[in-house]
C-alpha cells in the first residue's frame, strides 16, 4: 500500500479546488485524451485502484433508467478468498461525474467501436497497462498520485460521520470497508488512524 502518511507530511490531501483544477487542465488535451482523463478522475474518486479501473470493459458501464443512475461495475480480485467479484458504484445521471463518463463512452463508441475495453491497449486486443492511469494523473497534477483519490474517498466517509455523530465510530470502519471494497476491517481502521495523524500535522502547521 502507498505510504500516504509519509506523503501527507509533504503535501496535504488533495483538495476539492485542486481536483477541480485537474478537470480544468484536462480541457486543454485533444478530445479523446480529455474525455479519458475526466472519466479517469471520476473512477478514481469512486475510490478504486488503478488496476481495477484499467480492467473496466464497456459492458461494465450501464444505465439504470428506472432510477436514473449510471452503474459502473468494477472487477476485484479478492486474494484472501481467491475470488474474482464485481462491485458496482452508482452515479446519478444528472451529476457532472456521470456525464463525464457518458461522454467518454460515446467517444469510444465512435472512434474505438471494435474494442470491448474502456482503456484499450494500442498494442493488443487487451486493456492497457495500469501504469496508464498513473501517467494520466501525473499529466494533470505532478504532485498527485492515484492512491490519493482512494484516501479522499475514505476521508469523505469519515467527515460525514464526524459531522453527523461528532466523531468516527465502529460503523465508520464498516462504511469505509464497503466504500473502498476492502477485504479487511483492519485496513479501514488504518485510514481512520492516518486521518487523525493528518489532522494533527495540519494543526501543527497552523500553530507555527
Amino acid at each position: 500500500m502507498t505510504n500516504v502518511l509519509k506523503a501527507n507530511k509533504e503535501k496535504p490531501l488533495l483538495s476539492n479546488k485542486e481536483l477541480e483544477a485537474m478537470f480544468m487542465k484536462a480541457e486543454a488535451l485533444p478530445e479523446g485524451q480529455m474525455l479519458r482523463a475526466k472519466a479517469t478522475l471520476v473512477f478514481l474518486e469512486c475510490g478504486k485502484r488503478r488496476g481495477e479501473i484499467v480492467k473496466l470493459q464497456r459492458e461494465d458501464i450501464t444505465l439504470d433508467e428506472q432510477r436514473q443512475n449510471l452503474l459502473i461495475a468494477f472487477t476485484l480480485e479478492k486474494k484472501r478468498r481467491k475470488q474474482v467479484v464485481k462491485r458496482t458504484k452508482s452515479l446519478p445521471t444528472t451529476s457532472p461525474y456521470a456525464q463525464a463518463v457518458t461522454k467518454y463512452m460515446q467517444w469510444l463508441e465512435t472512434y474505438k467501436p471494435g474494442s470491448r475495453w474502456v482503456y484499450p491497449s494500442p498494442f493488443s486486443d487487451c486493456h492497457a497497462n495500469d501504469f496508464l492511469i498513473y501517467r494520466i494523473v501525473k499529466g494533470l497534477d505532478i504532485d498527485d498520485w492515484p492512491h490519493q483519490h482512494r484516501e479522499r474517498r475514505a476521508v469523505k466517509v469519515l467527515r460525514a460521520d464526524e459531522s453527523k455523530y461528532g466523531t468516527a465510530n465502529l460503523q465508520t470502519i464498516f462504511k469505509i470497508r464497503d466504500a473502498l471494497d476492502l477485504e479487511k476491517e483492519d485496513t479501514a481502521y488504518d485510514y481512520i488512524r492516518r486521518y487523525g495523524i493528518m489532522k494533527a500535522i495540519e494543526s501543527e502547521s497552523v500553530e507555527i
